[in-house]
């Protein structure tokens, strides 16, 4: 039940708790945490169907199993052990599963059939430079699965899935999963992102060394494809700050990771003209935390270039410089030496 604009009840425990109002009309139900909702489902969802007794192929005891497990099995067992001790004693030898065959290199690769799906990535362009950007921040690839992404920021999950499509073939589906009771502790929605597909996964993986450097083709790419990347990164590893002063707001845009290769980040900047602060190096007393490497943008430059953001809410307390921007704009046109626009 909601209480007012941005407060809603607790759908089992009664518990208020702030909700977006976008999230409170987005859903019908609402709940305090996971607890409550499993407990609400088990009260209001009813998941049983009719078992049906079947003889454990090792011990004789009678098990109740589903209609559909009773189907889709040969064989049925008590528990795990009965299925192992029945294992041990029915198949080896020769009716051992692997039984005079060999496994090859291929046969261990083997997963579902859109993740050995070929396809090559035979030239840069700007929306693969935005996923490599994303994929060196907040993706994760793996080469058995495939590459992903989660974020509570819908818009930077429809950007990497606009620029999947690009490249990505039409058989290789990009699933997208916003579920219910999927969200952070401060109540943010979680929206992920996934493409089972061991070809980009290697691809990312090699090109990026693991997610130890750089990939080569940006690092030697031209400026419009180093920008692409760039806000890749940014949209994962940056943020932006907006203070209010007596004379009025103060902005600052930073980038940090815990990498070495933050340094080659910086790098990137410089080569499209935009100034950079001093790198900071923050280390903490938990050893188990890596050093944290960070620097600062020239708002100016980073705003007057075009970079942006795909994220809305940082896109927006970037416009919101737009006058602070305007007005050192028509001093710095009275500039012979100013270098103008990209």
């Amino acid at each position: 039940m909601q209480v007012d604009k941005n407060h809603i009840m607790c759908d089992q425990c009664g518990i208020i708790k702030y909700r977006k109002p976008s999230h409170i009309k987005k859903f019908e139900h609402h709940f305090h945490n996971k607890e409550c909702l499993y407990k609400w489902m088990s009260e209001n969802y009813n998941y049983t169907k009719e078992r049906i007794k079947v003889k454990c192929d090792f011990c004789g005891e009678m098990v109740d199993k589903y209609p559909s497990q009773i189907k889709s099995r040969d064989h049925h067992f008590h528990n795990r052990e009965c299925m192992g001790k029945w294992r041990s004693e029915n198949m080896r030898g020769v009716n051992a599963p692997m039984y005079g065959k060999h496994h090859t290199k291929a046969s261990k690769k083997k997963k579902s059939k859109t993740s050995r799906v070929p396809f090559e990535i035979k030239e840069m362009t700007l929306e693969l430079a935005y996923v490599e950007g994303v994929s060196m921040g907040d993706g994760y690839n793996c080469n058995m699965h495939g590459f992903g992404v989660s974020s509570i920021d819908k818009d930077f999950i429809d950007k990497i899935d606009r620029s999947l499509q690009t490249f990505v073939p039409d058989n290789v589906p990009i699933h997208r999963y916003c579920n219910m009771g999927d969200e952070t502790s401060t109540g943010n929605q979680i929206h992920r992102l996934g493409v089972y597909n061991m070809n980009l996964a290697e691809y990312l993986n090699k090109v990026t060394d693991n997610k130890h450097k750089i990939p080569d083709d940006i690092m030697n790419g031209s400026y419009e494809i180093k920008k692409e990347f760039l806000r890749g990164m940014m949209d994962s590893e940056g943020w932006i700050t907006k203070k209010k002063r007596k004379n009025g707001y103060v902005f600052q845009i930073s980038f940090g990771v815990t990498s070495l290769w933050c340094y080659d980040v910086k790098k990137l900047f410089g080569d499209l003209d935009m100034k950079t602060g001093k790198m900071h190096i923050y280390k903490f007393e938990n050893k188990k935390l890596k050093d944290q490497y960070v620097f600062s943008i020239n708002l100016f430059d980073y705003y007057n270039y075009g970079m942006g953001f795909s994220i809305g809410w940082k896109q927006a307390r970037l416009d919101s410089y737009k006058p602070i921007f305007e007005k050192h704009h028509k001093k710095l046109l009275k500039n012979p030496n100013y270098r103008g626009h990209r």
